[in-house]
């Protein structure tokens, strides 16, 4: 079950990868960030500003600064078994 993160502003921990791919595709596409930067991007930050409309990011395991998502819809999930964090306000 997917638990998404809402404003960046709470803690999640959620499956997510094993799941993607019974998601609709969204011309947003899929964007994964990584901390240590084996992802897409390193911070959400990156990964928002990239993505489109309807697009889905997808965190592995760290702590995150916030972000602010601003005149889109996105969906972020942690990754399968991920202990993701926001830490901070914006």
């Amino acid at each position: 079950m997917f638990l998404p993160l809402l404003h960046g502003r709470i803690l999640f921990t959620v499956s997510a990868i094993a799941a993607l791919s019974a998601l609709p595709a969204h011309a947003g596409g899929v964007w994964v960030v990584q901390g240590q930067g084996s992802g897409h991007y390193a911070t959400i930050q990156a990964a928002v500003d990239a993505a489109g409309d309807g697009g889905i990011l997808v965190a592995g395991p760290g702590t995150y600064a916030p972000f602010v998502i601003d005149g889109k819809s996105i969906t972020l999930y942690a990754d399968t078994g991920a202990d993701a964090h926001v830490d901070g306000t914006v």
